[in-house]
């Protein structure tokens, strides 16, 4: 199974950076990914908790389609990161020679998706399952951003992000030492 998870991410690695590229270029025309694809991509990482595609995932976050927005979300909130990866490299399309990706150390990426999810998480959705998501994966990307994305979401509209928000936040106290 183990190999399997792997090869598959190797596929799905191409397919997204592909898809990100085209995007980045703004080649029109050329979509080869639709939505659902997206999102079964992003379902695929996340329930194998399989980092590579750690920053592909951060980029689809800015998708316009909130479902693709959502599943990639749902699966930064479920891969293991490790904590003590310091290397940063940029990622150039063979071709064009263009910067596609940055592969940033940890630490880094961690404060990225935590920016990236407050400011999600203050513009205005009517999508209830993206704001759960973010609440869910925030408990990934300990930071003061996320304190404050937690700190939005208690007055979420949604029980869901409520609840979710007001548990994610005990470890606060004590890890990051928030006092007020």
């Amino acid at each position: 199974a183990f190999k399997i998870g792997y090869s598959m991410a190797q596929i799905f690695n191409k397919k997204l950076f592909d898809y990100l590229y085209v995007e980045y270029a703004g080649i029109r025309g050329y979509k080869e990914l639709n939505a659902n694809q997206l999102s079964f991509i992003c379902y695929f990482f996340g329930e194998t908790r399989n980092p590579s595609a750690k920053e592909m995932l951060l980029q689809l976050t800015f998708d316009k389609n909130v479902k693709v927005q959502s599943s990639a979300i749902n699966a930064l909130g479920k891969i293991i990161l490790d904590t003590n990866d310091k290397r940063s490299t940029t990622v150039q399309n063979s071709e064009s020679k263009i910067n596609v990706l940055t592969i940033e150390s940890t630490e880094t990426f961690i404060k990225k998706v935590s920016a990236r999810l407050l400011e999600i998480t203050n513009e205005d959705s009517d999508s209830k399952i993206l704001y759960k998501d973010i609440a869910h994966a925030l408990k990934n990307y300990k930071s003061v951003q996320s304190f404050e994305a937690y700190k939005k979401l208690l007055f979420n509209d949604y029980y869901g992000p409520r609840f979710i928000a007001s548990e994610g936040l005990k470890p606060y106290w004590t890890e990051i030492e928030i006092t007020d």
